[in-house]
């Protein structure tokens, strides 16, 4: 198979012949849509070996299915009507072709390109998978190779994400698929349930069911798992109508668990961040982490909130950086993962960061010993606004978000979310390409 000329060419997304074409930066990729879904691609590290790079077979991890919310229909406005009016009378030519794909923005080749890949697949099976944020190419696959897996998905579907894991070989497998899938998908969830290497128990099945589609991510399992084989955490789960990525990650962790009441973890299954990255269980370890340096007990403590979890860790901060500022200004911090820019600066003395923190009256100092160890790094924004940025790292290495805030931990604007959320995107890719 020879693609295009154009994926060899300039960066640009197309869909054509059933087939998703896309050259990016580092790599250029074919998907083949329904129902053959085949992915090839040619990727080099580094820009210099990109002539001798070859065409493999690849499975995507990233989201294929995206979703697409059609425009809103209503009337035209005012406006538009008067310009289509005044084209008409000028005969300016309104029923010209669109322009060539290559013609538009990369942005919008690459919409167009996705969207042309949904509409492929069997709407049941497209509305299935969207939910997923990774890892949605093996689902597919066993979606459209058993029949069965869509009705288990409807009603479970950690189970079919993590049966199309283990066929794919994500997670590690000691024995051969026996029975057959076809037989397996036949048989109750709970006998499916030790082919993702989780307890075969009604208990386990029904837990499973309770995690939406959306927080589904390969280590999922091996949190669930720990909340599985352990009977306290199994009760604390039992009583939660959804499982999120932050009520997992808290509840499978003993030391975060013991600070957790009910009425926390219901509050935290609502929290629509706590979705996609456990930011309050990164809260309690580096609480931990910093009552060990502050030596602040927190033994015996529980939180019935979000709210009273963080006006402890601003106690906590405040503790730590009376008792070990001498220690902080004496840390050795290591070397930022991501380069700055002119407007998105790293922290990388103690001195630094004690600045930060009394220029923007926030508790950052605090935040010495979890940067010591490597597990976040602060980078001080100067525009669109004012703000200081953590950044800590997903499972997969991926560095995200942690905290953004102006002075006085207040929220910042969506043009700031925007701007930072880009240079991380950029940074990472070019760390990708061996730029």
């Amino acid at each position: 198979m020879s693609p295009p000329k154009y994926t060899e060419g300039r960066l640009g997304y197309r869909f054509r012949g059933g087939k998703l074409y896309a050259r990016e930066e580092a790599r250029a990729y074919v998907l083949h849509g329904w129902p053959e879904l085949v992915a090839r691609h040619k990727q080099a590290l580094n820009s210099r070996y990109a002539d001798v790079a070859q065409w493999a077979d690849f499975d995507p991890a990233f989201r294929v299915v995206r979703p697409y919310r059609p425009a809103k229909r209503g009337k035209p406005s005012k406006r538009v009507s008067e310009r289509r009016r005044d084209g008409e009378q000028l005969g300016l030519g309104l029923d010209l072709p669109p322009p060539p794909p290559e013609a538009l923005p990369l942005r919008e080749q690459k919409r167009r390109a996705f969207a042309g890949f949904r509409f492929a697949i069997p709407k049941q099976v497209a509305r299935l998978v969207e939910p997923l944020r990774g890892q949605q190419w093996p689902v597919l696959q066993l979606l459209r190779d058993h029949e069965a897996a869509c009705e288990i998905m409807a009603a479970n579907p950690a189970l079919v994400f993590g049966l199309a894991l283990a066929k794919q070989g994500v997670r590690r497998r000691t024995y051969p698929w026996l029975p057959a899938i076809d037989d397996l998908l036949r048989r109750k969830q709970r006998d499916i349930l030790q082919y993702i290497e989780l307890p075969g128990t009604k208990q386990a099945a029904r837990l499973l069911s309770r995690v939406p589609t959306r927080c589904l991510y390969p280590r999922i399992f091996e949190h669930l798992a720990r909340i599985f084989s352990d009977p306290a955490a199994t009760k604390l789960a039992a009583h939660l109508p959804t499982l999120n990525v932050g009520a997992v990650r808290v509840i499978a962790s003993y030391r975060c668990r013991d600070l957790a009441t009910p009425r926390f973890l219901e509050e935290l299954t609502e929290l629509p961040r706590e979705f996609h990255y456990p930011f309050v269980y990164t809260r309690m370890i580096d609480m931990h982490h910093v009552a060990i340096e502050a030596r602040f007990d927190l033994y015996g403590r529980s939180f019935r909130s979000v709210a009273q979890m963080e006006s402890t860790w601003q106690e906590l901060a405040e503790a730590y950086r009376t008792r070990a500022e001498p220690q902080i200004r004496s840390s050795n911090f290591p070397l930022p993962p991501i380069p700055g820019t002119r407007e998105i600066q790293p922290i990388t003395t103690p001195a630094q960061l004690i600045d930060e923190g009394d220029s923007q009256h926030n508790c950052v100092a605090s935040y010495a010993p979890i940067i010591v160890i490597g597990w976040r790094h602060i980078y001080r924004v100067l525009a669109p606004e004012r703000a200081t940025l953590s950044i800590v790292r997903e499972p997969d290495g991926k560095w995200v978000i942690g905290e953004l805030e102006a002075a006085y931990n207040t929220p910042v604007s969506p043009e700031t979310h925007d701007v930072v959320r880009a240079w991380l995107k950029k940074s990472q890719r070019q760390e990708l390409s061996g730029k």
